[in-house]
């Protein structure tokens, strides 16, 4: 992968000083681990603090629900909001969490003149229907896009995460459910690619709204067919209508119980859309892998 900017010395990233929220998470652990081998100074907010503290990172206790950890962050020149309260039957308050906490954090870092990189994701348009969808375009609503970058992110292909989990249900299925057909359009990025993004975003200073993917899109049957090649496994697809699999996961959900896939993620595959891409990555600085190549660098 190739960026279009020479790479910055340690030098000067040690003058970077980047806060992560949510670093505990997929992207946010990715992101974290990237920076600190390129000799960035960064500050982990997380639930949870690890025993064993790695050189040139602060960890900070934090829950989006409670912005006092924010007045604990000391010279930070930049900050990566990854941290996110998944809506479920067991956090019915995560959009207002979510809402909350990020707009505390803006707060903060208006203050303080720092600017944010907020990941959100191709799956927040005007005709999104699930919390997930609809809570992520609020939110990318109430940053300033002259100070701020919004990243609007496909499908995240690296070793955990959603593709991760996808990965584990081809692999241990004998039917793979098709959810409408396996029509719907998939775009993605691998966590490589991202991890030049956010640099770039960081030595560049770069500001604005970004669809972040290969440009090309691919329907969702294609990505359980490729997977499954990947894993040397053989699939058969079982079809089932929008309204049967939404149905049951909500009753199930009602008592407590769970299927691979949630109603909400129904309600957002039902959603997705394709996006152009191919502007927005060539301003980022960045050439997308497409998710054949990504499925090679996960061997």
């Amino acid at each position: 992968m190739h960026t279009m900017w020479p790479k910055k010395s340690l030098k000067l990233t040690a003058n970077k000083h980047i806060a992560i929220t949510g670093s505990n998470g997929f992207i946010g652990s990715e992101i974290k681990k990237h920076l600190l081998k390129k000799g960035y100074k960064l500050s982990c907010l997380q639930r949870n603090i690890p025993a064993q503290k790695e050189k040139g990172v602060t960890y900070i206790k934090y829950e989006l629900s409670n912005k006092n950890a924010l007045h604990k962050l000391e010279d930070v020149t930049h900050i990566i909001h990854t941290a996110y309260q998944a809506y479920n039957i067991k956090s019915k308050n995560a959009d207002s969490t979510n809402i909350i906490g990020t707009s505390a954090l803006i707060e903060y870092a208006k203050l303080k003149n720092i600017p944010i990189t907020f990941l959100s994701t191709l799956s927040a348009h005007n005709k999104a229907k699930s919390h997930y969808g609809l809570n992520k375009l609020y939110l990318e609503g109430l940053f300033n896009l002259e100070k701020d970058c919004i990243l609007k992110l496909g499908l995240v292909i690296g070793s955990k995460g959603l593709f991760s989990k996808i990965k584990e249900i081809i692999n241990k299925a004998l039917f793979i459910p098709l959810i409408g057909g396996g029509k719907q359009p998939i775009q993605t990025i691998g966590i490589t690619d991202l991890h030049i993004v956010i640099e770039n975003i960081i030595s560049k200073n770069i500001k604005g709204r970004y669809n972040v993917a290969e440009e090309m899109a691919f329907p969702m049957m294609e990505l359980y067919t490729n997977t499954a090649d990947y894993l040397n496994k053989k699939i058969r697809f079982v079809p089932i209508p929008y309204w049967l699999i939404y149905n049951t996961c909500q009753i199930l959900e009602f008592f407590g119980l769970e299927l691979p896939v949630s109603s909400e993620s129904v309600i957002g595959l039902k959603c997705l859309r394709k996006f152009e891409t191919a502007k927005d990555i060539k301003t980022l600085g960045v050439s997308i892998s497409t998710f054949k190549e990504n499925l090679k660098k996960l061997s």
